[in-house]
């Protein structure tokens, strides 16, 4: 929470009381200590190795103002004992994959409201009530002891449920795009399973912000694109000073957004450390090269030389050695099918129109071909066979971005006769409920004045009836993971 603190100290967000957390925020954003501040900070820091069995609370004391500074650290790093380390503009790097993987995990489940995973269930609304904001959203008391939570402005039904699995169920990706996430799909038990870092990468980048245009309210699908915008800026493999510039004030606002939609609960240290992504970025790079992705690809490929389980690192050893030895071998190997020279996942067709030879993957289905996947079918032979070389010279052009190598083919007309385009200007909601997911989202920065203009509670969504059971586990609630 109180991200209002990275705003500009003008903006209207900082005084509105009523759609955060009731408070006005005069705060600026905090000062990013360098290594040498730190450095002399913990200087008479000393290390107390083991569990500090006579500890009482577990969480930090800020009544005592005067020794804050000593306070907040608890160890030296070992790292500061290397003369340099000082001086490191980053001294540890953030990994993009768990941050974006998380940050995917709270808002997914939490629109799914799945029970043990979501962020919106009785403890969050308790704490609502407890800091008296937002009361359409209080937990009500029934007469037979259960508690009715009213619908949130991102609550999903049933109905909408199973329209944003059944997109992921029936989507189709290129070869070697992504995993198989369909079969991650349970459609009855209206949840998913058995996704990865990297599926949950494509989702939140790529599908999450399709499946969700038609299901969610404008106001709650725009920050959500605006978040999908961000991941795909930062994991981009070309960076720019000012892109990341703007991608920094963009991220401040869009995380006030979603804290106006979201309860606090929703916001742990995942959520906060995108405001550091961008920074981070314009230090060391593109985090291609500073996330995990490399480093759990090759840890998977050495637990899969452990062959003794007793002796794991001699194992890892014979293994790495039998491998380097055999790829070596493979490079003399021409007619063999080694690591050097696999053999093609999918047939090498000519560009001809003439049938062509092929097999079936699997059992033959009919279809209706509608107008649109005509138009693309239509399209694909136009623009990739070879007899129609002479007409694509003259109805297109070569282009090349500042800083990609790759050139691109530019269309100067717009495809005609089957699928009529229409010559009017692309807008953003064509229709209720309907909006077009444009790489420049902009966000609407209006303040409302009172809690009546803010719709927390969602018409036509069903709430939720809690057993009063459910309790107990508020009243042992760990204010660790409380987080507000």
């Amino acid at each position: 929470m109180s991200h209002r603190r990275w705003l500009s100290h003008g903006h209207k967000f900082r005084k509105d009381k009523v759609a955060f957390n009731g408070l006005v925020e005069l705060d600026g954003a905090p000062k990013r200590l360098t290594g040498i501040e730190i450095f002399k900070q913990l200087n008479n820091v000393k290390n107390k190795f083991g569990k500090d069995l006579l500890a009482k609370s577990r969480k930090r004391k800020w009544d005592d103002v005067d020794n804050l500074v000593q306070n907040i650290w608890n160890k030296k790093s070992i790292f500061f004992e290397l003369e340099y380390w000082k001086d490191n503009m980053i001294r540890h790097n953030l990994d993009t994959m768990h941050i974006e993987k998380n940050v995917f995990d709270n808002i997914f489940w939490t629109l799914l409201n799945v029970d043990g995973k979501g962020k919106d269930n009785l403890n969050s609304r308790l704490d609502l009530q407890e800091m008296g904001i937002r009361k359409a959203l209080h937990p009500k008391k029934k007469a037979n002891g259960k508690y009715y939570l009213p619908p949130a402005c991102f609550t999903l039904s049933n109905t909408q449920k199973d329209i944003l699995l059944q997109v992921l169920k029936d989507v189709k990706v290129p070869d070697g795009y992504a995993s198989n996430i369909s079969s991650c799909v349970d459609l009855k038990k209206r949840t998913m399973h058995g996704l990865k870092s990297h599926d949950c990468h494509i989702l939140m980048q790529q599908l999450l912000p399709i499946a969700l245009r038609n299901l969610l309210p404008v106001n709650v699908l725009k920050p959500l694109i605006e978040l999908s915008n961000f991941f795909r800026g930062i994991c981009s493999k070309y960076l720019k000073i000012g892109d990341l510039e703007k991608l920094q004030d963009r991220v401040a606002i869009t995380l006030c957004h979603l804290e106006r939609i979201f309860p606090p609960s929703f916001f742990d240290i995942m959520e906060h450390l995108l405001i550091h992504l961008a920074e981070e970025a314009m230090l060391g790079g593109p985090s291609q090269y500073r996330s995990m992705w490399f480093i759990e690809r090759f840890l998977l490929c050495l637990k899969n030389y452990v062959r003794n389980r007793r002796y794991p690192e001699g194992a890892i050893a014979e293994g790495r050695w039998i491998d380097e030895l055999m790829t070596f071998c493979s490079w003399y190997l021409d007619d063999v099918e080694t690591k050097s020279n696999p053999p093609l996942r999918n047939d090498v067709l000519s560009n001809e129109t003439t049938d062509q030879e092929g097999r079936r993957s699997s059992r033959e289905k009919g279809f209706k071909l509608d107008d649109i996947t005509r138009a693309q079918a239509h399209r694909y032979v136009l623009f990739n066979s070879t007899s129609t070389t002479s007409y694509r010279d003259s109805t297109s052009v070569l282009c090349r971005s500042s800083y990609e190598k790759e050139w691109r083919m530019v269309v100067k007309l717009k495809p005609r006769g089957f699928y009529d385009l229409g010559d009017d200007a692309p807008t953003i909601e064509h229709k209720e409920g309907h909006m077009e997911l444009w790489p420049e989202q902009q966000l609407d920065d209006t303040t409302f004045e009172t809690e009546e203009d803010i719709e927390w509670v969602r018409e036509g969504v069903p709430g939720l009836e809690i057993d009063p059971e459910t309790l107990e586990s508020y009243e042992a609630y760990d204010e660790d993971d409380n987080i507000s």
